[in-house]
């Protein structure tokens, strides 16, 4: 086994490991904003607006954006540490089908998952 497949299967192992995380932190979100019947909006600056029902109590309110704010701040830490892998093993797939043109790609199953997280992560 070369020293490239190892490093892919490291990096499959790692994206194993994340995907589910950030998929845990968008279930969250989601329910969030559910249960509570909020809006949020991103802005040009990559700012949230969190629009909450008048009936919420401010510290509940407040709770809320807290939540929300923590919950964005993961899930997008994730996504750059999961960007960074995709790129990287990328690359390595590259050398390795330069060197054995039956290779086929691992992560094409990954890829498939994350996209459906991008799409279930909407605001």
């Amino acid at each position: 086994m070369t020293e490239q497949n190892v490093d892919i299967i490291v990096i499959v192992a790692e994206l194993g490991k994340l995907l589910p995380q950030v998929q845990g932190f968008i279930s969250n979100w989601n329910d969030t904003i559910t249960q509570y019947g909020i809006n949020v909006i991103t802005d040009g600056s990559n700012d949230l607006a969190i629009d909450v029902p008048s009936s919420m109590k401010e510290a509940d309110a407040n709770l809320c954006a807290k939540k929300i704010k923590i919950l964005d701040s993961l899930i997008h830490d994730r996504l750059d540490t999961i960007k960074d892998l995709f790129n990287k093993g990328y690359k390595l797939e590259m050398e390795i089908k330069s060197s054995n043109n039956q290779y086929v790609s691992v992560l094409t199953e990954k890829s498939k998952i994350l996209k459906e997280l991008n799409n279930s992560y909407k605001h």
